[in-house]
């Protein structure tokens, strides 16, 4: 079986709701391109903003249960395609870097957040991570996860 995937190259807007507005726009035109999943760039509902405070962390971070991760959850099952959204993930004791893929059917099915082990590259080469384990995704096959680290 063969898989196309949509790499969304996107550029974050200044909120929230430009991202969800950008990021339902780009899934279906990854959609109408044929893709079967569409991944979202890293911290996609925020975006990287340096320099930040523990205060901006807190307001721009998001629950699983929030609008935003429900809109990717509803337009998986409208497009009949996977999608791996990004968000900064509201959890304590502080926000975390997360990914959820939701199945075609708009399953929650992996959801995966960044650890940053170690700086010291000699140490960290190759090191595997573990994640919640995930065997069906609406397709056959199975995620694996493979990091090293960058310094």
């Amino acid at each position: 079986m063969k898989l196309k995937i949509a790499f969304l190259q996107l550029i974050p807007g200044v909120n929230i709701e430009d991202n969800i507005e950008k990021g339902i726009k780009a899934c279906r035109k990854a959609k109408a391109e044929g893709a079967d999943i569409a991944l979202f760039p890293e911290m996609w509902s925020s975006g990287y903003v340096f320099p930040h405070n523990r205060e901006w962390l807190e307001q721009n971070s998001v629950s699983l249960e929030s609008e935003y991760v429900k809109m990717f959850s509803e337009i998986a099952v409208e497009l009949d395609m996977a999608i791996a959204v990004t968000l900064l993930e509201k959890h304590e004791p502080k926000p975390r870097n997360t990914v959820c893929l939701f199945d075609r059917h708009g399953k929650p099915v992996y959801r995966y957040s960044k650890v940053h082990i170690i700086r010291q590259r000699k140490l960290c080469k190759n090191i595997l991570m573990m994640t919640e384990h995930v065997d069906n995704f609406g397709f056959a096959g199975m995620i694996e996860k493979q990091n090293t680290c960058l310094t």
